[in-house]
């Protein structure tokens, strides 16, 4: 028997081992049915949801939180850390979460959904999903890896809440950004923005923001100042950044319909100045 037979037979072996442990993968789609009736009838007041294509009756996603999740979120602080995995079993697809931290630092996982990908689509039903398990009226701060589905999804669902990127995420892009220089260097620089992050005064935040760009000069630059946007004036005081979705701030009212986005007036020239990661908008 070859090498590439017996690689095969014992897949095969694994497989059938697999699916008596654990039953078949298809069949497990068709239990959700099962299990989120026994989640209402075991769980009272958990929220489920089970998402399907009316067409073909295929599955397409499926959202959990349990009640006694939901009802611990209460006493937890209004912070959630969002991020997806990859499931890696036939099927594929991902896991998406949303986790809350204790007083001891450790995870309380409030809400889960399985989805086919990150995308928009799933992220703001995830949101949406969620926002239906967190009504109280406590201002929420998300944090995650910036995943283009999800920077999109955030305002429609939750649009005064505050939104922070995971530092380690961060950590990684500035690291990819800083190829081909030397390690002990590059090692400073990430360093140095985790000194940014954790800084707890805005004078020396800034501070050493600076000092970063000065250190790192144009690559760091680059990363730190972000893009150049394209913003139009609606009136005196409401200015429109062309993204999608559109994003409208009133300077006025210090009112934005993006929360990211930072807002300062300057008193004595009346004129607004939009920021985002240190870079003016207009």
């Amino acid at each position: 028997m070859d090498l590439i037979s017996a690689t095969m037979l014992h897949g095969l072996g694994v497989e059938k081992a697999r699916k008596a442990m654990h039953g078949d993968y298809l069949t497990s789609f068709d239990q959700l049915r099962w299990y989120g009736d026994a989640i209402k009838r075991y769980n009272l007041r958990s929220h489920i949801n089970i998402d399907y294509d009316l067409k073909t009756i295929q599955f397409k996603r499926f959202f959990v939180a349990f009640i006694t999740c939901i009802n611990g979120f209460k006493y937890y602080r209004p912070l959630f850390f969002l991020d997806g995995t990859f499931l890696k079993r036939r099927y594929k697809g991902q896991l998406l979460a949303a986790t809350a931290k204790d007083g001891n630092q450790g995870l309380f996982l409030v809400a889960f959904a399985i989805v086919d990908s990150e995308s928009e689509s799933n992220w703001s039903w995830f949101l949406y999903e969620l926002s239906k398990v967190t009504t109280d009226d406590r201002c929420m701060t998300f944090v995650s890896d910036c995943n283009l589905g999800l920077l999109e999804a955030m305002p429609k669902a939750f649009p005064s809440a505050y939104h922070g990127w995971c530092l380690q995420h961060l950590k990684n892009n500035f690291r990819d950004k800083l190829k081909g220089m030397e390690n002990g260097f590059k090692k400073h620089l990430i360093g140095k923005l985790g000194d940014c992050a954790y800084e707890p005064t805005m004078t020396g935040f800034h501070t050493l923001l600076e000092e970063l760009k000065s250190e790192g000069k144009q690559r760091a630059y680059n990363f730190l100042s972000g893009k150049a946007w394209n913003v139009s004036k609606a009136n005196d005081d409401v200015l429109k950044v062309h993204l999608f979705p559109s994003v409208t701030v009133d300077i006025g009212c210090s009112v934005c319909s993006y929360y990211q986005w930072q807002i300062w007036k300057d008193e004595q020239a009346q004129s607004g100045i939009v920021q985002r990661a240190n870079t003016k908008l207009y």
